[in-house]
């Protein structure tokens, strides 16, 4: 799942790199960042129960 997120954001990465705005990729590193996060607590979650 983690493998996912990465590969889907690498293309979007460039992207928005090539158009010169910066917030964009900081906005998408923290949706990915958080993605992973939530996905490691489901994962955690679905351990313990």
């Amino acid at each position: 799942m983690n493998l996912v997120l990465i590969i889907v954001s690498v293309p979007a990465f460039y992207l928005s790199m090539d158009t010169g705005n910066f917030t964009k990729p900081i906005v998408i590193l923290l949706i990915v960042v958080i993605n992973v996060i939530v996905a490691h607590m489901q994962e955690e979650r679905a351990e313990t129960h």
